[in-house]
């Protein structure tokens, strides 16, 4: 998976694609984590390029979500692909995880 990172209003955009999957659950989870010991714990995940997302990627957005919450932020998903929504749906988390159309959308969730 490769990864692309902008900031907008102080929010850290990042659009992703490729496969998230276990081999990259771990640096995700890392980044997320030093994000907020910056202090910086408002992130949106433009999923528009990811073509597949494995259980364990899945679990890492739970945990992202939850790092960020209880930092006092918050993980909004924009632009979520067919093959991850439905994969989203599938488990129920597109009614718990924050969702936008467009990043402008998301990143406005933020605050």
């Amino acid at each position: 998976m490769k990864a692309t990172l902008s900031m907008q209003n102080g929010v850290a955009v990042y659009a992703l694609r490729g496969d998230f999957d276990f081999f990259v659950r771990d640096a995700f989870l890392r980044e997320v984590g030093d994000r907020v010991e910056r202090g910086q714990t408002r992130i949106v995940l433009n999923l528009r390029g990811v073509s597949y997302m494995t259980s364990s990627a899945i679990g890492a957005l739970i945990a992202a979500d939850k790092l960020l919450t209880g930092a006092g932020g918050r993980l909004v998903l924009s632009q979520i692909s067919a093959p991850v929504r439905a994969s989203l749906q599938m488990v129920g988390l597109l009614n718990h995880l924050t969702v936008s159309a467009d990043d402008a959308r998301a990143t406005a969730l933020c605050d």
